[in-house]
């Protein structure tokens, strides 16, 4: 009840910084335009029913399919309310921001004051980006949260759980790469957990991960597969895929850093040993930051898990009591 109870609650602080940026978005001082190839997608189309044209796009594994399904609720809106669509889509990027803040702080306690710092933080790297993104960084903050509440605390029924890890898979798919980054941070996560409990490992911990595989396999890998052979037609291979993302920054003499990257990584283990709830945040670090060499957008969208894993390494008076 307690870690619900504060994710809901709102302070005084953050109403106030919230409604600033509401009423920026309300009054057109910022702007945020809806996706890109939804609104080619509703132009081109525009003479079918939306709801029409988003089944048969699903029904053919088009790979913008699940975007269009992501964005259909703006253009309801503006059908039935005259509401721009680009100002419903803008208060849709506040207000997932604003969850993604309160799935952090409500993974790690934070002071007042450094809790406000963070939400103005996050609503800055909001206005850098475009709010696409913003989808992505949310459904990888409520993969983090979901995971923390099933395997940390305890207190999430098997239902619950695969409906939240979906729905923040759903979230991701406003881009090719953070719908990899949520699903590898997903695999590295459960993988770490069960190559550190081995042999002692809880059968419910297996269950939960295979049932989640299970079901991307089942569902989606066909949409994964076209995902992964879109880009490839696009950018022709891998190599020109790397020059979209970090990849483009990585020189051969950048192998002098291995040293310095394996002190690291002991560093690290030996923190995990300390602070348990640090593979949580790691999980997605080491994802975003794979998948992000191909592409930046991918990197920013593990935004909550680079947040959360700076937090837990350098602060000493944050571990939460786990398995409560």
């Amino acid at each position: 009840m307690l870690g619900s109870f504060r994710v809901k609650k709102i302070s005084l602080a953050e109403l106030f910084v919230f409604m600033i940026y509401f009423c920026c978005i309300v009054l057109n001082l910022l702007d945020f335009s809806m996706l890109a190839q939804v609104v080619d997608i509703i132009d081109i189309n525009s003479g079918t029913e939306k709801w029409d044209l988003t089944q048969n796009m699903l029904s053919n594994f088009h790979p913008h399919a699940f975007r269009l399904v992501l964005m259909l609720p703006f253009y309801w809106i503006h059908d039935y309310f005259s509401i721009d669509v680009n100002i419903s889509f803008g208060i849709a990027v506040l207000l997932l921001m604003f969850l993604t803040y309160k799935y952090i702080v409500f993974i790690v306690k934070f002071q007042d004051s450094t809790k406000f710092a963070l939400l103005n933080f996050i609503f800055f790297v909001m206005l850098l980006m475009n709010g696409r993104i913003a989808f992505a960084i949310y459904g990888n903050a409520l993969l983090l949260k979901t995971l923390y509440q099933m395997y940390y605390l305890r207190k999430i029924r098997f239902v619950e759980f695969i409906i939240k890890v979906f729905l923040g898979l759903f979230f991701t798919t406003v881009s090719t790469g953070t719908v990899f980054v949520g699903i590898l941070s997903f695999i590295i996560f459960y993988s770490i957990v069960i190559l550190r409990k081995i042999p002692t490992i809880n059968l419910k911990v297996l269950f939960y991960f295979c049932s989640v595989i299970g079901f991307l396999i089942f569902l989606v890998q066909d949409f994964l597969l076209i995902y992964i052979n879109k880009n490839l037609k696009y950018f022709g291979s891998f190599y020109n895929m790397a020059s979209h993302g970090l990849g483009k920054y990585l020189k051969a003499e950048m192998i002098l850093l291995v040293p310095i990257i394996i002190i690291l990584i002991y560093f690290i283990l030996r923190k995990i040993r300390q602070n348990e709830l640090l593979v949580l945040p790691l999980s997605m670090v080491i994802s975003a930051s794979i998948i992000g060499v191909f592409g930046l957008s991918s990197l920013f969208s593990g935004l909550s898990g680079f947040i959360l894993f700076i937090t837990l390494y350098v602060k000493k008076d944050n571990i939460q009591q786990l398995y409560s």
